[in-house]
């Protein structure tokens, strides 16, 4: 009777390590493939990002330091500012455009970004880099179609490394994202 229960015993035991070395094992692949439930995704937007690229108007004057005294200000560069169509009856248009102007660029690379989609339609671009996402300021689409960004890589906070560059337009309920395929913005010293 005393060899049955250590031998039950022992097969409790080789259980127990059995259940450890795969919940170890489940860990190490989850964290490997970021699987892992407690692994955080972080998301920020960009603030101070300018308005917009700049503008030629015939029909602005310029002050002495050569930059246009008065320019009027598109519906597209105040997130805030109401559209004017109805967003129930219009179809959102996928955002395309040039996401970012160059794919190559240091932290002080004057960038600039222009996403065309419905008119009305709020749209921004964003930057992912493992579980780090950086996006610019949301914009709403002008009356012809476009947002656009004038920004640096080091002002929105991307780091050295490549990163995928994909575009989200939303329009009411509606929301459509284009991304880049394999085309990443490389950041580099």
């Amino acid at each position: 009777m005393v060899k049955i229960h250590k031998i039950s015993n022992s097969h409790k035991k080789i259980a127990a390590l059995a259940v450890l070395a795969v919940v170890v094992i489940y860990a190490l692949l989850a964290i490997t493939l970021k699987l892992w439930p407690l692994h955080k995704r972080v998301f920020r937007t960009a603030s101070n990002v300018n308005n917009s690229l700049p503008r030629n108007h015939a029909n602005t004057g310029s002050n002495s330091s050569g930059t246009a005294s008065s320019s009027p200000t598109p519906q597209g560069d105040n997130p805030k500012a109401p559209a004017q169509i109805n967003t129930n009856t219009k179809t959102l248009t996928a955002p395309s455009g040039t996401f970012a102007n160059l794919y190559d660029a240091t932290a002080d690379t004057q960038m600039n970004s222009i996403c065309s989609t419905t008119p009305g339609a709020t749209c921004q671009i964003i930057f992912t880099k493992g579980g780090v996402s950086i996006a610019l300021p949301v914009k709403i689409a002008d009356s012809s179609s476009s947002a656009t960004w004038a920004w640096t890589p080091g002002q929105i906070g991307l780091s050295n490394g490549s990163w995928h560059v994909t575009a989200k337009a939303t329009l009411g309920s509606q929301t459509k994202t284009t991304d880049n395929g394999s085309l990443e913005l490389v950041i580099h010293d």
